[in-house]
């Protein structure tokens, strides 16, 4: 019997996402990235919450409203 993490591995699917935000100060980033998931273990809203943490590091605060997300499976 395969183990709990085997199964994750197994069913985990590649997203693509993208945010761009906007600090208190008028200054705007945008950045990319891909991140995995399990669908029906992450949601939406858990990798929405993942991504905006990352984005703290390239805007070096934690003061900022996201202008734009998106996240689509990395897969044509």
């Amino acid at each position: 019997m395969p183990s709990s993490s085997e199964i994750v591995e197994q069913t985990a699917v590649t997203y693509h996402w993208i945010m761009t935000v906007q600090t208190d100060d008028g200054r705007q980033a945008t950045n990319d990235g891909r991140i995995n998931g399990v669908p029906g273990v992450h949601t939406h809203e858990t990798t929405f919450q993942v991504v905006r943490d990352a984005m703290k590091n390239v805007v070096e605060t934690d003061h900022f409203t996201v202008v734009f997300f998106s996240l689509t499976p990395n897969q044509l």
